[in-house]
């Protein structure tokens, strides 16, 4: 974790860093733009949105990659790049599909947002090892699952505020919360590879897990997401019992209201 807060604050890549950010507001607040149009049909909606976050993650991940490795530039690994767009394309069709057509719930949300994420981080990840391949990177595996699970935290957030009905800005929100997974993901990915010297500890056990983070993040991110789904079901249990309560509780309230009102329109009638 230690490397990852290095390099998200040195402050030679302080250029960098804001260039990404930016890129990730614009394309977010495109893709939240495709996505809110109720106008628009459901798949129309969908594909557009799914397409956006696809380019997006693609392009800036190399834009961080390049500016952290100038040495290769213009570098696109043949086909991990075509297949792992289409894999965010795939994930991101999943992530909308949820969104739009499954009933809205704090699940829904969090599938949602797990969906997305992990299409992009495993995106990030897949392009960095075909990068180097048939070379070997080390990884810091705490902030590879750290990525993950802030990237699906900020993406579910983003898609229970963008269908909130109380929020006064909801796309503005949710562009911001989208922009931070789009640029946290590929920054992230950057900053867990360990130094060089660390490497060359790690690689005296070569079958160390730390050269395996497509394999810890598929792990982890399945048990993340069977987690937050079991917390997530005990939150909307509570929610429907307190939605059920208070229906009751009017229910009741009206039912005595009727009851005075009746009351009263009986003796009314016995006086006269």
């Amino acid at each position: 974790m230690e490397r990852l807060f290095t390099f998200l604050l040195s402050e030679q890549h302080v250029r960098s860093h804001m260039t990404v950010i930016l890129q990730a507001f614009l394309f977010a607040a495109l893709a939240i733009f495709f996505l809110s149009r109720k106008t628009w049909p459901s798949v129309v909606r969908i594909l557009l949105f799914s397409l956006v976050i696809s380019v997006a993650d693609l392009a800036i991940f190399f834009d961080t990659f390049w500016s952290t490795y100038p040495n290769l530039l213009w570098n696109f690994p043949h086909p991990a790049t075509e297949i792992t767009g289409l894999l965010t394309f795939v994930f991101a069709v999943g992530a909308a599909y949820f969104y739009l057509e499954v009933r809205r719930s704090i699940k829904t949300a969090i599938m949602s947002g797990a969906l997305l994420a992990f299409g992009m981080a495993f995106s990030a990840f897949d392009i960095l090892v075909a990068t180097v391949s048939p070379a070997t990177l080390a990884y810091d595996l705490s902030a590879v699952m750290s990525v993950l699970v802030v990237g699906a935290t900020l993406c579910a957030f983003a898609f229970w505020e963008l269908g909130n009905p109380l929020a006064t800005r909801p796309r503005l929100v949710t562009s911001i919360l989208l922009a931070l997974t789009l640029a946290l993901v590929p920054l992230g990915s950057m900053g867990s590879i360990l130094p060089f010297d660390q490497w060359l500890t790690v690689i005296q056990t070569p079958d160390s897990a730390l050269f395996s983070p497509l394999s810890v993040m598929c792990l982890s991110g399945g048990l993340a997401m069977v987690f937050l789904l079991c917390i997530a079901s005990l939150l909307d249990i509570r929610v429907a019992t307190s939605q059920q309560r208070e229906g009751e509780r009017v229910r009741h309230l009206a039912d005595g209201t009727f009851d005075a009102d009746f009351s009263h329109l009986r003796q009314f009638r016995v006086i006269l």
